[in-house]
């Protein structure tokens, strides 16, 4: 595991590259960019990456598609867009994902319901609304789901009643859903564990 958080990176990657069994490589807050990232595309090994809070955009995800291992990403904080997801499809072993601040809309987020071992889901303060969230109910394995901040409404969060194996779900900060629409998924949603 190599953690290395707030680093200035310069070209320190292409020497971790040739670490091509390294499982876990957090560089969450460093100076990465697209440029960098794409020194990691043969680490192939990889199960967990974090780069949270970087300066890595769609482009740059799209240089690691062949990570396919892959169970644990973190990439929240940053400019990626609906095209991400697409090179996201190539990690079917994803169990996390983070996409909390990102520029995810509902397009994208309707392309995550391929993702079937998905268990935890980050969607913060994202674009995602109604739309979104009927695509990812019908994801078998979900069980935590972050919609902080997000424009979704009581219409949606019923899109989520699907949701059976789902355990936690975060909703603080979402305008558009009232009091009783809560009171009432979480009634219901409670009677499942009885």
């Amino acid at each position: 595991w190599l953690f290395v958080p707030g680093l200035k990176l310069d070209n320190s990657l292409r020497s971790l590259s040739a670490m091509k069994t390294l499982e876990r490589l957090d560089l969450h807050d460093s100076w990465l960019n697209d440029e960098q990232l794409s020194q990691i595309k043969d680490m192939t090994q990889l199960h967990y990456l974090d780069i949270n809070s970087t300066d890595v955009s769609t482009s740059g995800i799209q240089n690691i598609a062949n990570l396919t291992q892959l169970s644990y990403l973190h990439m929240g904080l940053n400019n990626i867009g609906d095209q991400a997801i697409d090179a996201i499809l190539n990690f079917q072993r994803i169990y996390e994902l983070d996409l909390h601040a990102t520029m995810i809309t509902d397009k994208g987020v309707a392309k995550l319901a391929n993702l079937r071992s998905l268990r935890n889901l980050d969607l913060s303060a994202t674009r995602t609304s109604d739309a979104g969230l009927a695509a990812i109910a019908s994801l078998p394995n979900l069980e935590r789901l972050d919609l902080e901040g997000t424009n979704i409404s009581d219409r949606g969060l019923a899109h989520l009643k699907a949701c059976k194996t789902l355990k936690r779900l975060r909703l603080s900060n979402c305008p558009l859903l009232t009091k009783k629409a809560v009171y009432d998924f979480d009634r219901e949603f409670n009677k499942q564990d009885e």
